[in-house]
């Protein structure tokens, strides 16, 4: 599923790119991806200018004149992007939005991803939304402290979107490899010291992967269909029996909250 960073690398290629176009055509090619608000769909849509893209969790979503958003969630494999002037949409492009002279394809081949059009009042109380934790990028060291003081999982914090938006098995496994902290680890256990390091190996791997536009070993494309760059640097992530890029002993795997996750043993303590 494409986390914070690879979201944020699609606004960010996309925005220069439809910022102030009207658009002009919304072809809907199958429903099944569509949630139907009170908005018309695609009536409402038509002759909108697309005033900013912006970013919420692992949530994308276009602000649109008179008060209208248009959302996306690429869930596992959506993918959003500008097609080539005479690129013909492939059999799993499930919705083209034409801006003016560009086209925009959705694209899902597993099928989970979601469209929405919604007022900007229905947005901001959809509990989707209002249930997301702040950004990583918003929290202070002390209230990241804060957030962390509780039995759980110190692992399972990361990925509980009510927590924090927008972290995933990616960058919760590559964060708590940077601060030295294994992921079972209950996390008002760990030190406040370490729980200021995690704080900062977080949001510095956030910010090298949005630099390297993301990560992509899968189906995750920017929105100029390029792919990221992240994926070669990964240190534990997806590195199963390879060995810890600092120690050299063999790196592991367990279950937490469901999730595959990659450590090192000998490098990452474990708090409780």
């Amino acid at each position: 599923m494409p986390e914070l960073p690879e979201v944020e690398t699609i606004k960010n290629s996309l925005l220069p790119l439809l910022q102030e176009k009207i658009i002009t055509r919304a072809q809907l090619i199958n429903s099944h991806c569509l949630v139907q608000n009170s908005l018309k769909f695609p009536q409402d849509l038509l002759r909108e200018p697309i005033l900013n893209i912006k970013r919420r969790g692992k949530l994308l979503y276009f602000l649109l004149s008179k008060k209208k958003i248009l959302a996306f969630h690429l869930k596992m494999t959506g993918k959003i992007f500008v097609a080539h002037s005479k690129e013909a949409p492939g059999k799993h492009v499930h919705f083209i939005l034409t801006c003016e002279n560009k086209k925009v394809f959705f694209e899902d081949v597993r099928k989970f991803g979601r469209i929405y059009l919604f007022t900007q009042e229905e947005f901001f109380n959809w509990s989707f939304i209002k249930n997301l934790g702040p950004e990583p990028f918003e929290i202070t060291e002390e209230k990241f402290i804060t957030l962390f003081q509780s039995s759980a999982r110190v692992k399972s914090l990361l990925l509980n979107q009510r927590v924090i938006a927008g972290i995933g098995n990616i960058y919760a496994d590559e964060a708590l490899f940077a601060a030295k902290i294994h992921p079972q680890s209950i996390a008002r256990a760990i030190p406040p010291d370490i729980l200021k390091k995690l704080h900062q190996s977080l949001l510095q791997v956030l910010k090298k992967a949005i630099q390297a536009g993301g990560s992509s070993f899968r189906d995750y494309v920017n929105g100029l269909g390029q792919k990221g760059n992240f994926q070669k640097e990964f240190q534990v992530y997806g590195q199963k029996e390879k060995p810890c890029p600092k120690c050299k002993n063999t790196l592991t795997t367990l279950k937490v909250a469901g999730r595959t996750t990659t450590f090192c043993v000998s490098c990452q303590k474990k708090y409780e």
